[in-house]
């Protein structure tokens, strides 16, 4: 089952559906097996399946408050408002303490339309990895330049929904509000660059603004009232040493966020690329304006080495998702 859920939680659906589908073989009632099949079927828009198989889960498992809420979903996604409250309500009263439920429930008690989550990246970053991730079991990212628990959060919207993950920030303090606002992730003060040495971070009065690239700083300086207040030189750390030492053992990693205004391509060439390969990758790239720019990118063409393409594109930042040769993907 831990295999396949971890297939399930890397994208590898076709791999998690066969494993869901021999432990049901040898025991039909699995629960777990049952509703997490419903996810992939509901994924897919086979929504009646969907539902079918997670009742079957429910009628095996009547106390399991996430069956219910997907259920309810799956309800409120065909517009039976009141099937999905009642879904959710048995879900918060499972789990009082029950996030996604209660917010489920109220925007379906808001007139019974379908759920409008809040999203907090500066670009609707959350948005686009929201729709990838949908119905997809809570997950583990990592968040190299994550700034601030909440404000430009690429990681945020997925915290509210029980997922964890690793946040990175270089600047002095940053971890601070990360602990009191995040404590289930893994919070770490640390500059991350392809190699150990000490550079200088160019802190702003705007710390959404800091950066190691002199010229970057250069260019920001005075502009539209942005001000630099401070130089701290910072010894570098390699994101392959960060997760070697910080990732939970055989955690597979669903997404990688990196935006460190204009180092991104260090950062991604400081992993080790074969113990760590996230799912989906989104990073940063200034230089590309333009979707059919996308190719020549420095950062566009180091990942397709490792095996991942371009997907999607918001303003400044790029998605790529990794394609796994099937002989790897299964092992």
């Amino acid at each position: 089952m831990q295999v396949a859920v971890n297939h399930h939680q890397a994208g590898r659906l076709q791999d998690a559906e066969l494993i869901y589908r021999k432990i049901l073989a040898i025991q039909p009632k699995h629960a777990d097996s049952l509703h997490l099949l419903g996810v992939i079927a509901g994924n897919a828009g086979r929504d009646d399946l969907a539902a079918d198989l997670v009742r079957q889960a429910i009628a095996a498992a009547p106390d399991n408050p996430h069956y219910h809420l997907t259920l309810g979903l799956l309800a409120q996604k065909k517009g039976r408002g009141d099937e999905a409250i009642a879904c959710y309500q048995r879900a918060v009263a499972l789990k009082p303490d029950f996030a996604q439920a209660h917010t489920s429930l109220s925007d379906a008690l808001f007139g019974g339309v379908p759920p409008h989550p809040i999203y907090f990246a500066q670009e609707g970053e959350d948005a686009v990895l929201q729709r990838h991730f949908e119905y997809q079991p809570p997950g583990f990212y990592v968040d190299v330049g994550a700034y601030h628990p909440y404000r430009f959060s690429n990681t945020f919207f997925f915290y509210r929904l029980g997922w964890r993950g690793i946040n990175i920030d270089a600047t002095p303090g940053s971890m601070t509000e990360f602990h009191r606002l995040r404590p289930r992730d893994i919070n770490i003060e640390a500059a991350v660059s392809d190699k150990v040495e000490t550079l200088t971070s160019f802190i702003f009065n705007d710390g959404a603004l800091n950066t190691f690239d002199p010229a970057l700083a250069a260019k920001r300086d005075g502009d539209h009232g942005s001000r630099l207040v401070q130089r701290v030189p910072i010894t570098t750390v390699t994101m392959a040493e960060l997760l070697s030492r910080h990732l939970p053992p055989g955690t597979p990693i669903n997404f990688l966020s990196v935006d460190v205004e204009g180092l991104e391509l260090q950062v991604l060439r400081s992993n080790d690329w074969n113990r760590y390969r996230p799912s989906i990758i989104l990073a940063e790239d200034f230089g590309v304006n333009r979707c059919r720019d996308i190719d020549s990118s420095e950062t566009a063409e180091f990942l397709a080495a490792q095996g991942y393409e371009a997907f999607a594109k918001t303003i400044h930042t790029i998605f790529y998702r990794l394609n796994e040769p099937a002989d790897r993907a299964k092992s």
